[in-house]
Protein backbone atom coordinates (compact mmCIF):
# COMPACT_ATOMS: atom_id res chain seq x y z
CA UNK A 1 0.00 0.00 0.00
CA UNK A 2 2.95 2.72 1.30
CA UNK A 3 4.64 1.45 -2.42
CA UNK A 4 1.56 2.38 -4.53
CA UNK A 5 1.01 6.10 -2.88
CA UNK A 6 4.87 6.43 -2.56
CA UNK A 7 4.14 5.66 -6.86
CA UNK A 8 1.23 7.74 -6.56
CA UNK A 9 3.06 10.94 -5.22
CA UNK A 10 6.06 10.16 -7.83
CA UNK A 11 3.39 10.23 -10.87
CA UNK A 12 2.63 13.42 -9.52
CA UNK A 13 4.96 15.09 -9.38
CA UNK A 14 6.33 14.15 -12.39
CA UNK A 15 3.45 15.64 -14.48
CA UNK A 16 3.27 18.70 -12.56
CA UNK A 17 7.40 19.27 -13.69
CA UNK A 18 5.96 18.43 -17.12
CA UNK A 19 3.30 20.66 -16.89
CA UNK A 20 5.63 23.26 -15.07
CA UNK A 21 8.31 22.67 -18.04
CA UNK A 22 5.47 23.25 -20.81
CA UNK A 23 4.17 26.57 -18.95
CA UNK A 24 7.81 28.03 -19.70
CA UNK A 25 8.50 26.70 -22.62
CA UNK A 26 4.99 28.62 -24.32
CA UNK A 27 5.98 31.69 -21.87
CA UNK A 28 9.65 31.74 -23.43
CA UNK A 29 8.06 31.36 -27.08
CA UNK A 30 5.14 34.09 -26.54
CA UNK A 31 8.47 36.03 -24.61
CA UNK A 32 10.50 35.77 -27.70
CA UNK A 33 8.10 36.67 -30.57
CA UNK A 34 7.16 39.67 -28.57
CA UNK A 35 10.64 40.63 -28.28
CA UNK A 36 10.88 39.78 -32.47
CA UNK A 37 7.98 41.84 -32.94
CA UNK A 38 8.65 44.97 -30.59
CA UNK A 39 12.14 45.08 -32.37
CA UNK A 40 10.55 44.99 -35.63
CA UNK A 41 8.17 47.40 -35.06
CA UNK A 42 10.52 49.80 -32.98
CA UNK A 43 13.00 49.55 -35.83
CA UNK A 44 10.78 50.28 -38.33
CA UNK A 45 9.19 53.18 -36.55
CA UNK A 46 12.79 54.17 -35.52
CA UNK A 47 13.92 54.17 -39.40
CA UNK A 48 10.92 56.26 -40.32
CA UNK A 49 9.01 53.75 -42.19
CA UNK A 50 5.78 52.50 -41.12
CA UNK A 51 3.49 53.29 -38.35
CA UNK A 52 2.30 49.85 -38.15
CA UNK A 53 -0.99 50.24 -36.18
CA UNK A 54 -2.41 52.89 -38.66
CA UNK A 55 -1.93 51.53 -41.91
CA UNK A 56 -3.36 48.30 -40.41
CA UNK A 57 -6.14 50.05 -39.34
CA UNK A 58 -8.22 49.64 -42.84
CA UNK A 59 -12.11 48.96 -42.61
CA UNK A 60 -12.69 45.66 -44.53
CA UNK A 61 -13.38 45.97 -48.18
CA UNK A 62 -16.28 46.45 -50.32
CA UNK A 63 -16.24 43.26 -51.86
CA UNK A 64 -19.64 43.80 -53.75
CA UNK A 65 -17.85 43.54 -57.22
CA UNK A 66 -15.61 41.21 -56.42
CA UNK A 67 -15.38 37.77 -58.19
CA UNK A 68 -16.03 34.36 -55.74
CA UNK A 69 -12.76 33.23 -56.16
CA UNK A 70 -11.54 36.70 -54.80
CA UNK A 71 -13.00 36.41 -52.39
CA UNK A 72 -11.79 33.61 -51.22
CA UNK A 73 -8.68 34.04 -52.15
CA UNK A 74 -8.45 37.23 -49.81
CA UNK A 75 -10.09 35.63 -46.80
CA UNK A 76 -7.61 32.90 -47.18
CA UNK A 77 -4.37 36.15 -46.98
CA UNK A 78 -5.37 37.02 -43.69
CA UNK A 79 -4.12 33.81 -42.14
CA UNK A 80 -0.47 34.40 -43.78
CA UNK A 81 2.08 36.42 -42.27
CA UNK A 82 2.79 39.71 -43.86
CA UNK A 83 5.14 42.40 -43.33
CA UNK A 84 3.52 45.40 -42.36
CA UNK A 85 1.95 48.02 -45.34
CA UNK A 86 4.08 50.83 -46.43
CA UNK A 87 0.82 53.02 -46.36
CA UNK A 88 -2.54 53.94 -47.68
CA UNK A 89 -4.38 54.12 -50.79
CA UNK A 90 -7.51 56.51 -50.88
CA UNK A 91 -9.98 56.94 -53.74
CA UNK A 92 -13.07 58.74 -52.15
CA UNK A 93 -15.10 58.97 -55.18
CA UNK A 94 -14.51 55.37 -55.71
CA UNK A 95 -15.21 54.64 -51.91
CA UNK A 96 -11.35 52.78 -51.77
CA UNK A 97 -9.29 52.47 -48.67
CA UNK A 98 -6.91 49.97 -49.23
CA UNK A 99 -3.18 48.60 -47.48
CA UNK A 100 -0.03 49.27 -49.87
CA UNK A 101 2.39 46.52 -49.41
CA UNK A 102 5.75 46.03 -50.99
CA UNK A 103 6.19 43.83 -53.84
CA UNK A 104 3.59 42.29 -56.31
CA UNK A 105 3.03 38.65 -55.03
CA UNK A 106 0.00 36.73 -55.08
CA UNK A 107 -0.49 37.09 -51.21
CA UNK A 108 0.04 40.98 -51.36
CA UNK A 109 -2.47 41.31 -54.51
CA UNK A 110 -5.13 39.07 -52.53
CA UNK A 111 -4.45 41.29 -49.05
CA UNK A 112 -4.27 44.99 -50.73
CA UNK A 113 -2.01 47.13 -53.37
CA UNK A 114 1.14 46.37 -54.12
CA UNK A 115 4.36 48.78 -55.05
CA UNK A 116 5.91 47.40 -58.34
CA UNK A 117 9.17 46.81 -57.43
CA UNK A 118 11.66 49.46 -58.84
CA UNK A 119 9.33 52.41 -58.89
CA UNK A 120 9.02 55.59 -56.81
CA UNK A 121 8.68 55.05 -53.04
CA UNK A 122 5.65 56.32 -51.71
CA UNK A 123 5.02 60.04 -51.60
CA UNK A 124 9.21 60.93 -53.02
CA UNK A 125 8.63 61.90 -56.37
CA UNK A 126 8.98 59.87 -59.76
CA UNK A 127 6.44 57.40 -60.80
CA UNK A 128 4.88 55.19 -57.80
CA UNK A 129 3.61 52.19 -59.45
CA UNK A 130 0.75 50.18 -57.90
CA UNK A 131 -0.63 47.40 -58.96
CA UNK A 132 -3.91 45.30 -58.37
CA UNK A 133 -6.36 42.70 -59.16
CA UNK A 134 -9.26 43.67 -61.73
CA UNK A 135 -11.33 41.10 -60.07
CA UNK A 136 -10.89 42.61 -56.53
CA UNK A 137 -9.76 46.10 -55.31
CA UNK A 138 -9.05 47.43 -58.10
CA UNK A 139 -12.09 46.54 -60.22
CA UNK A 140 -13.92 49.94 -58.88
CA UNK A 141 -11.78 51.35 -61.34
CA UNK A 142 -13.81 50.85 -64.13
CA UNK A 143 -15.68 54.05 -62.87
CA UNK A 144 -12.75 56.24 -62.39
CA UNK A 145 -12.78 59.89 -63.93
CA UNK A 146 -10.48 62.40 -64.78
CA UNK A 147 -10.11 64.49 -62.09
CA UNK A 148 -10.85 62.30 -59.34
CA UNK A 149 -8.49 62.39 -56.39
CA UNK A 150 -5.87 59.36 -55.38
CA UNK A 151 -4.49 59.92 -51.89
CA UNK A 152 -1.39 58.43 -50.95
CA UNK A 153 -1.00 58.27 -46.64
CA UNK A 154 2.59 56.99 -46.01
CA UNK A 155 5.47 58.20 -43.53
CA UNK A 156 6.14 61.28 -45.63
CA UNK A 157 2.68 62.96 -45.07
CA UNK A 158 -0.33 62.19 -46.69
CA UNK A 159 -0.95 63.67 -51.09
CA UNK A 160 -3.36 63.92 -53.21
CA UNK A 161 -2.66 63.45 -56.79
CA UNK A 162 -5.62 64.29 -59.57
CA UNK A 163 -6.30 61.59 -62.15
CA UNK A 164 -4.95 63.30 -64.93
CA UNK A 165 -5.83 60.38 -68.03
CA UNK A 166 -6.80 56.57 -67.87
CA UNK A 167 -5.91 54.54 -70.96
CA UNK A 168 -5.28 50.83 -72.39
CA UNK A 169 -2.06 49.14 -73.04
CA UNK A 170 -1.17 46.15 -74.38
CA UNK A 171 -0.28 42.97 -71.28
CA UNK A 172 3.67 43.12 -72.37
CA UNK A 173 4.04 46.97 -72.67
CA UNK A 174 5.72 48.17 -69.51
CA UNK A 175 6.70 51.91 -70.55
CA UNK A 176 4.21 52.67 -67.72
CA UNK A 177 6.28 52.01 -65.31
CA UNK A 178 9.14 54.34 -66.80
CA UNK A 179 10.27 57.11 -64.37
CA UNK A 180 8.16 60.62 -64.83
CA UNK A 181 9.73 64.38 -64.15
CA UNK A 182 6.88 64.93 -62.01
CA UNK A 183 5.34 63.20 -58.81
CA UNK A 184 2.79 60.87 -60.28
CA UNK A 185 1.05 57.73 -59.54
CA UNK A 186 0.47 54.73 -61.82
CA UNK A 187 -2.10 52.27 -60.87
CA UNK A 188 -2.00 49.14 -63.27
CA UNK A 189 -4.58 46.69 -63.29
CA UNK A 190 -5.67 43.80 -65.89
CA UNK A 191 -7.90 44.86 -68.68
CA UNK A 192 -11.24 43.98 -69.49
CA UNK A 193 -12.01 44.11 -65.99
CA UNK A 194 -14.90 41.24 -66.64
CA UNK A 195 -13.17 39.00 -68.84
CA UNK A 196 -13.15 35.41 -68.68
CA UNK A 197 -9.12 34.21 -68.24
CA UNK A 198 -6.32 35.89 -68.42
CA UNK A 199 -7.19 39.63 -69.53
CA UNK A 200 -4.67 40.49 -72.70
CA UNK A 201 -4.77 44.00 -72.05
CA UNK A 202 -3.59 46.83 -68.98
CA UNK A 203 -5.90 49.22 -67.55
CA UNK A 204 -3.57 52.24 -66.48
CA UNK A 205 -5.11 55.48 -64.15
CA UNK A 206 -1.87 58.84 -63.94
CA UNK A 207 -2.57 60.83 -61.43
CA UNK A 208 0.00 64.01 -60.86
CA UNK A 209 1.01 65.49 -57.86
CA UNK A 210 -2.29 68.21 -56.81
CA UNK A 211 -0.25 69.60 -53.40
CA UNK A 212 1.64 67.97 -50.59
CA UNK A 213 1.07 70.11 -47.61
CA UNK A 214 1.99 67.83 -45.36
CA UNK A 215 5.37 66.07 -46.65
CA UNK A 216 8.63 67.39 -48.19
CA UNK A 217 9.02 68.22 -51.41
CA UNK A 218 11.75 65.93 -52.88
CA UNK A 219 12.34 64.25 -56.20
CA UNK A 220 13.71 60.26 -56.17
CA UNK A 221 13.63 59.63 -59.72
CA UNK A 222 16.59 56.66 -59.32
CA UNK A 223 14.27 54.18 -60.06
CA UNK A 224 16.19 50.33 -61.38
CA UNK A 225 14.09 48.19 -63.15
CA UNK A 226 10.61 47.39 -62.73
CA UNK A 227 9.23 44.16 -61.91
CA UNK A 228 6.25 41.85 -62.10
CA UNK A 229 2.67 43.37 -62.16
CA UNK A 230 -0.61 41.93 -61.05
CA UNK A 231 -1.39 39.12 -63.69
CA UNK A 232 -5.16 37.99 -64.13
Amino acid sequence: MMRWIERAFWGAGIALLVVYGAIRVDGEVGRQRGLIAFQSAHATTAAGEVDVAKYEDVPAPDQSLWNAKRVKDYEASLRSDMAPPRGVLEIPDLNLEVPIYAGTTELVLNRGVGLVDGTARLNKGGNTALSSHRDGYFRVLKDIEKGDAVIVDSPRGKMTYRVSETFVLDKMDDSVLDPTPEPTVTLVTCYPFYFVGNAPKRFIVRAVLEKNPEAEQTTDLAQSAPNAVAEN
